[in-house]
């Protein structure tokens, strides 16, 4: 039996007991089907059905892959599976474990979802040293979207924005070695098991950046280029403050 067929066969077996939960639901090899049709969760992350096929399989599935999940036949979704696993494997292969150690180049995606004056999409794409601490980490992305490191931040890691199962914090606005300002992304990754890594800036207008790594293979750093730098750019920076009107009044 080929890896596929083996990998077809326990997603069909994951499939098949999930489906049947909702008689109404067609046989249609969608994967959609492991869900109610009449009261889909608004976050399919961390729902049975993956939970089964994380557990299964030894992978992670955050909320994009989960979206594009649900809307995959069998066969697809088999076929990304063993995509997924295989470069898992590679990642772990002794010559990029040797190449971390030397530090290299991560790239990851830092996406504005929320803040009080939040109106249009931003999204900053940084290649950063993996070695780098999370103070740096925070430099970098108010750099990107040109704010005034003027109130105390916060990283943690959960399934989303709102729920936290690892806190890295500030104390007193300082950098402080002992709140886990000194930790370092490689000492941050890998996240808990189905979280993502968010940054919290001014805990008034709550700002919120999901940050997501790659899949981009790290390669050494180029000469000459100061990292962390911006390699792409999606959206106007926000605005921190709107501009005050002569009669506002506080």
């Amino acid at each position: 039996m080929t890896e596929y067929e083996t990998i077809y066969q326990k997603l069909f077996a994951i499939y098949d007991k999930h489906r049947r939960k909702y008689k109404s639901n067609p046989k249609s090899k969608q994967l959609c089907c492991m869900w109610s049709s009449n009261r889909l969760p608004d976050i399919l992350e961390g729902t049975q059905p993956l939970c089964d096929i994380e557990k299964a399989f030894g992978i992670d599935i955050d909320e994009d892959l989960a979206i594009e999940f649900y809307d995959m036949h069998l066969d697809e979704a088999a076929k990304k599976i063993m995509e997924m696993r295989r470069d898992l494997h590679s990642a772990e292969t002794p010559t990029e474990k040797d190449c971390c150690k030397k530090s290299v180049i991560w790239t990851l995606t830092v996406d504005c979802i929320t803040g009080n004056w939040r109106k249009v999409k931003c999204i900053r794409t940084i290649e950063i040293k993996s070695n780098d601490s999370l103070y740096a980490l925070h430099e970098a992305i108010q750099d990107a979207i040109d704010f005034g490191r003027d109130h105390p931040f916060e990283f943690h890691a959960g399934r989303n924005y709102r729920n936290c199962k690892v806190l890295y914090y500030e104390i007193d606005g300082q950098k402080c070695e002992y709140a886990n300002f000194s930790t370092t992304l490689e000492e941050v990754y890998p996240l808990p098991k189905s979280c993502k890594l968010y940054y919290h800036f001014d805990f008034g207008d709550d700002w919120y950046f999901e940050i997501r790594r790659s899949r981009k293979k790290p390669h050494e750093p180029e000469a000459g280029v100061r990292y962390p730098r911006v390699i792409e750019a999606i959206g106007d920076n926000p605005v921190q403050y709107p501009p005050l009107k002569d009669d506002f009044e506080f």
